[in-house]
């Protein structure tokens, strides 16, 4: 540390800064079956990376490494690895200085695309000085777990499988978007995960600062926030959507854009803050009285 003060001015939780800009709500998913099939919801996040990566521009986002069991972001620049990014990942996302130093050195003569959770795209926008050339994305967001609860979870499974973790899915939707099936591939056989994802949703798991998160809101950072869109069944009967939906807000004049150069691939339909309001547009996840029990 030489006292710069840079860690301070780029830092999320000093400096969250809100648009002012009204939101506009939608309800959406994409038109193409394999590409909803390997979404957790409705596919939006892949169909705008590859509106981005066909129009010259580089991806951001979160993919697995399945050698170190980490969740990591990773620069994607081709359509053939953009599949890489699809799915729920129940794991906080590393983000290696070399990443940023590209994100940095991209944005001056390219458009780059991130997708991350609000603190994530916070850190790297204020890192980028907001560059006009930085598109960003975030994900309505319950919170992360700790790397080293999966990885402790991880071995437990390797080791009473005799066998090395090769594939995961936190959300697959063989029994439906409403009834998401969570397992690993180890020596080619399916083991189930769901002891995994109740604790995720327990709140027992994620990281302290999730319990006190300042993007716990509807106003945003991002150009688009996306996530799941609850009771769509509800509020829109006839919408379809039955293999996932996903919830849109739009809250810049460049989010914006995106949706109108997008479109074509989508079903979409707008709707009002009333319809698609959830918690976590409210509120951050309340720590489960439990915590300090199971830890």
């Amino acid at each position: 540390c030489i006292g710069c003060g840079k860690c301070l001015r780029v830092c999320p939780a000093q400096n969250a800064g809100f648009h002012e800009e009204s939101s506009n709500f939608y309800k959406a998913y994409s038109k193409n079956k394999e590409v909803l099939k390997k979404s957790s919801s409705g596919g939006i996040a892949y169909e705008i990376g590859k509106w981005m990566i066909e129009n010259g521009g580089a991806v951001i986002a979160a993919v697995w490494n399945v050698e170190k069991q980490a969740v990591m972001h990773k620069k994607i620049m081709s359509l053939e690895e953009l599949p890489k990014m699809q799915g729920s990942k129940y794991v906080h996302s590393i983000i290696k200085d070399d990443i940023y130093s590209d994100i940095a050195n991209t944005v001056k003569s390219q458009k780059v695309l991130f997708i991350g959770t609000p603190c994530q795209v916070s850190a790297v926008r204020n890192l980028t000085r907001n560059s006009s050339n930085l598109i960003c994305i975030d994900l309505i967001c319950h919170g992360v777990p700790s790397p080293k609860i999966w990885k402790e979870y991880a071995g437990v499974l390797e080791a009473k499988n005799n066998g090395k973790i090769e594939n995961i899915s936190f959300k697959d939707k063989r029994n439906g978007w409403k009834n998401p099936y969570a397992y690993v591939n180890i020596q080619k056989k399916e083991v189930q995960i769901s002891e995994y994802v109740n604790l995720f949703y327990s709140g027992c798991i994620l990281r302290p600062v999730c319990h006190h998160c300042p993007y716990a809101t509807v106003e945003r950072i991002t150009d688009l926030t996306i996530g799941d869109f609850w009771g769509v069944e509800k509020v829109l009967p006839d919408f379809g959507g039955t293999d996932g939906t996903s919830l849109v807000l739009v809250h810049t004049k460049v989010g914006s854009k995106i949706v109108t150069e997008t479109e074509q691939k989508l079903e979409i339909c707008e709707c009002t803050i009333k319809d698609c309001l959830q918690p976590n547009l409210v509120s951050p996840t309340e720590e489960s009285e439990q915590r300090e029990w199971f830890w």
